[in-house]
């Protein structure tokens, strides 16, 4: 199948005219989208993997968090060709889409901590968290959003005053593992206390209970 040809530079300029959002930098063009959520994020992408697989030409895509940024090129033909001006104008309107579900797009739980560094400590080095926000952005952290995969945890300072929550809040949180014993050794070294070991349940999951340093009970399991 031979390559596409490259635009030339008058074609190019007048093909970006039309892509306002689109930004060149040499052999590539470039747009980032800011969605309302990690989840319509995902979307987005998911909708535009379908557009690039009917199209035969993918771009390279980078998510964080909320942002979505499209990278496109003609790699084959060495620059830049139609297929690009074609797919950077279907994300477009993809982008423009609404979504299809209804006007709430994300929940995820938020936990007070008294003493946040170390919380944050706790799940994204025992539980491989993810920092994807924090605030402010240099010194003193009041609030950070940790991802894991799909969605993830608000923690944030536990105002100064403020009375200690009673151990059990009446939330727990989820987590799967590869291996939950080994997961379990992992966070009683970073300050979890287990509350029910490792054990097989009778659905087929293996299953360990146990709270992080603020008292927030946590299940680990792995599926059978």
């Amino acid at each position: 199948m031979p390559y596409a040809p490259l635009l030339s530079e008058p074609d190019l300029d007048q093909a970006l005219n039309g892509l306002p959002d689109w930004t060149p930098d040499g052999a590539v063009i470039t747009r980032t989208v800011r969605c309302s959520s990690f989840r319509q994020a995902i979307e987005l992408v998911n909708r535009v993997a379908d557009a690039a697989e009917a199209a035969d030409h993918h771009p390279d895509i980078d998510i964080v968090w909320r942002r979505v940024t499209f990278r496109l090129t003609s790699k084959a033909s060495g620059g830049l060709t139609a297929k690009d001006v074609e797919l950077a104008a279907t994300i477009d309107r993809l982008a423009a889409e609404p979504t299809p579900e209804g006007p709430f797009r994300e929940a995820f739980p938020i936990i007070q901590a008294s003493d946040i560094d170390r919380l944050i400590a706790f799940y994204t080095d025992g539980l491989g968290f993810e920092v994807g926000y924090r605030f402010p952005p240099d010194g003193p952290i009041d609030y950070a959003f940790l991802k894991l995969s799909p969605l993830g945890i608000g923690i944030g300072r536990r105002p100064d005053g403020t009375a200690e929550p009673p151990a059990n809040r009446g939330w727990e949180l989820w987590i799967y593992a590869d291996d939950v014993d080994t997961a379990v050794e992992s966070v009683s070294r970073l300050g979890a206390s287990v509350l029910e070991p490792p054990a097989d349940q009778p659905w087929g999951e293996r299953v360990a209970l146990v709270a992080d340093p603020e008292g927030n009970r946590i299940h680990i399991g792995a599926r059978g």
